[in-house]
């Protein structure tokens, strides 16, 4: 229900005053207008879900940690370049917070 209403108040609100004008001379026309003006809308979204699932998957990773440990491997030893790559706020960005 929610992604449905989301979409279609999406669809509707890009430009409400001319669906109301094209709805109240034609209303059969709603098809119509819902044609034209859904694809805008779902491929926003699409997208939206997309980049969503690639963020959390980058997070997953911990590419961030993994680049610091990289580059602090070639200075210190392997403990002390761990400890250091690790995040401060380890609630969040920890080894645990998976």
């Amino acid at each position: 229900f929610q992604v449905v209403f989301v979409i279609m108040a999406t669809a509707v609100g890009q430009d409400f005053r001319a669906f109301m004008q094209a709805l109240v001379a034609d209303p059969l026309s709603l098809v119509k207008v819902m044609a034209q003006t859904m694809p805008y809308a779902t491929h926003f979204y699409m997208n939206f879900l997309v980049l969503q699932w690639v963020t959390h998957c980058m997070n997953l990773t911990r590419y961030v940690q993994l680049t610091k440990f990289l580059i602090f491997r070639r200075i210190y030893d392997d403990e002390t370049a761990r400890a250091m790559a690790e995040p401060e706020d380890q609630d969040y960005y920890g080894m645990g917070s998976r």
